[in-house]
């Protein structure tokens, strides 16, 4: 998914002047969740050869390219690079012909940039485990205990470190759908703790 957005992002605007411009804060979604991943110099190179020949492509051709119609064109040369080898994309793409090989291009560039993906992600995989692994946090508490623990079950995945932590309010809908009384404890620990938002902890919930 992630190799197939940076394809997408870098020849899509080249070959259909329809893409849409989704933007987030004045910045491309792909581009914000994508902008941590470091691309290597022969990504960048052939995702710039997928650039120049899809725009050589776009002025070619007599009518233009609709969006979806360049989409297509991506996802079956994405496609493409599944079934086949790098080297055999590697030498279509060096060979000289009176097309520009733009399919062959596009799915050379996506299997390169999908190492730089893959390595990315193994990468942080690896920091995530040594930082203790994912922590799922529970801001309220089901009626069923199984759901509570499919919620708990996000953490920690095949042999994954993880851990898991429920915070609840004294004013959740679950001690209210239980007609329980918990407007004393509110004043209570109001007082106590003059106002702050200091939590207070039960093993009953912590625990759950």
């Amino acid at each position: 998914m992630l190799a197939k957005e940076i394809v997408e992002d870098n020849v899509l605007p080249f070959l259909s002047h329809d893409t849409p411009d989704v933007e987030t804060e004045g910045e491309s979604t792909s581009h914000k969740g994508l902008s941590k991943i470091k691309l290597g110099p022969s990504s960048l190179a052939l995702l710039a050869k997928a650039a120049i020949m899809a725009k050589y492509v776009h002025k070619s051709e007599s009518n233009e390219w609709s969006f979806q119609k360049a989409k297509s064109a991506v996802m079956e040369s994405i496609e493409m690079s599944n079934t086949i080898g790098l080297e055999k994309l590697q030498e279509r793409v060096a060979e000289v012909t009176e097309m520009y090989p733009l399919c062959d291009a596009i799915a050379l560039a996506y299997a390169t940039v999908l190492k730089d993906c893959e390595i990315h992600c193994f990468d942080e995989g690896a920091e995530v485990k040594t930082l203790g692994g994912l922590h799922v946090i529970g801001t309220s508490l089901h009626e069923s205990r199984r759901i509570d623990n499919q919620l708990r079950g996000r953490a920690g995945r095949q042999g994954d470190p993880g851990s898991t932590r429920f915070m609840v309010s004294l004013q959740d809908e679950m001690f209210r759908k239980f007609n329980l009384d918990t407007e004393w404890a509110v004043r209570l620990i109001s007082r106590i703790t003059d106002g702050e938002d200091i939590a207070i902890e039960s093993n009953a919930v912590v625990k759950q």
